[in-house]
C-alpha cells in the first residue's frame, strides 16, 4: 500500500497543479499539452542521438575491419612487395644528345642517383660514384645520375668539374623525382635485374661505412 499511496499522491499533486493553472488561465490544459509534446519530442531526439551513436560505433568497427580484409583479399604482388617496380621515365641527357627511358635497361642492375649542383652532400659523394662506376661498368651495372630542378649550365659545369663519365639526365621540372617520392638530395635508388627497387637511400655515401654500404647494396642487386 505504501507504494501505491505514493503513486496516488504524485498524481494528486500533479492534478491539483493542472487545476491551479486552469483556475488562473483557461488555457492551462493546453499549456500542459504543449509541455507534454515538448517532452515527447525531447525523448525522440535523445533516441535519435543514441541511434546515431550506435551507427558511428558500427562505422568505426567497419573501418577497423576493412583494411585487414583488403590485405587478405588482394593478391597483387606489387602492392604487397617490399620491392615495388621502379617507375619508368623518359628524360633528356644533360648534354642534350639523347632521350633515355629506364625500361631500356631491363635485365640489368641500375643505380639511380638524384642530385643537383647546389647540393653540397652531392659534391662530396660524386667522386666515389665515378670511381665505382669505372670499376663496375664492364660487369653490366648501369649508373644513372638525374639532375633535379637545376640550372643546366651549372649542372654541366658540375659534371665537368668532377669528371663524371656515366650517364646523366636532367629532370628540370622535378616530375620524375616526385614520382619516386624524393624528399631530399642526394637520393639513391638501387634497382635489381627484375626492375624492382631493392633499396633507397637518402643522404651521401661518405666514409668507410658509407662506401661499404653502397658496395653491399650494389652486390645485392647484381647477384
Amino acid at each position: 500500500m505504501e507504494g501505491r499511496s505514493r503513486y496516488v499522491t504524485c498524481m494528486v499533486h500533479h492534478t491539483s497543479l493542472i487545476g491551479i493553472v486552469g483556475a488562473f488561465n483557461p488555457l492551462g490544459i493546453e499549456i500542459f499539452n504543449i509541455n507534454f509534446n515538448l517532452y515527447s519530442a525531447s525523448v525522440n531526439i535523445k533516441k535519435e542521438i543514441k541511434m546515431k551513436k550506435v551507427v558511428i560505433v558500427l562505422f568505426l568497427l567497419i573501418l577497423l575491419i576493412t583494411p585487414t580484409s583488403c590485405e587478405k583479399g588482394n593478391s597483387s604482388p606489387d602492392e604487397h612487395s617490399k620491392n615495388p617496380l621502379a617507375k619508368n621515365f623518359s628524360l633528356p641527357s644533360l648534354n642534350g644528345t639523347q632521350k633515355v627511358m629506364l625500361e631500356e635497361f631491363k635485365g640489368k642492375p641500375v643505380i639511380i642517383n638524384f642530385w643537383a649542383s647546389w647540393c653540397s652532400p652531392c659534391r662530396q659523394e660524386i667522386p666515389f660514384f665515378e670511381n665505382t662506376w669505372k670499376e663496375y661498368k664492364d660487369r653490366g651495372v648501369v649508373f644513372i645520375g638525374i639532375d633535379v630542378l637545376d640550372d643546366k649550365t651549372q649542372a654541366e659545369t658540375f659534371i665537368k668539374t668532377f669528371g663524371i663519365t656515366y650517364l646523366n639526365l636532367q629532370d628540370q621540372t622535378g616530375e620524375v623525382s616526385n614520382a619516386y617520392g624524393v624528399i631530399a638530395l642526394p637520393a639513391t635508388f638501387f634497382i635489381d635485374k627484375e626492375g624492382r627497387v631493392h633499396k633507397k637511400n637518402y643522404g651521401p655515401f661518405l666514409g668507410e661505412e658509407g662506401e661499404k654500404n653502397f658496395r653491399q647494396y650494389l652486390k645485392e642487386i647484381s647477384d
